[in-house]
């Protein structure tokens, strides 16, 4: 499927840009990381999750690499996928041992 054709099925509303995501993630970023275990980033992937950095709530229905949805929780437009946190820093492994 090409990018263009991706795009023009998804909810615009979803996923209109903002120009405050960019502050929200700066903001995101001086507050702690979604800290998770190898198990939950792997639920995640399969079930196109991801997080809300504003509100830190579990976002689902967003690709991997998704950023600025809007948040189901909040209304902001500040939903991440799973691996667009990582690459960004706002995600890191921890072990899952107790």
């Amino acid at each position: 499927m090409s990018d263009a054709n991706h795009y023009s099925q998804c909810d615009p509303e979803r996923v209109a840009p903002h120009k405050d995501v960019e502050v929200e993630v700066e903001t995101a970023a001086s507050r702690r990381v979604f800290q998770i275990t190898e198990e939950e980033y792997e639920e995640l992937r399969e079930s196109y999750g991801g997080y809300c950095v504003a509100c830190r709530d579990e976002a689902y229905g967003v690709e991997p690499d998704a950023r600025g949805y809007a948040c189901d929780s909040c209304g902001k437009p500040t939903v991440f996928g799973i691996e667009e946190l990582l690459m960004r820093g706002l995600a890191e492994f921890v072990s899952d041992s107790a």
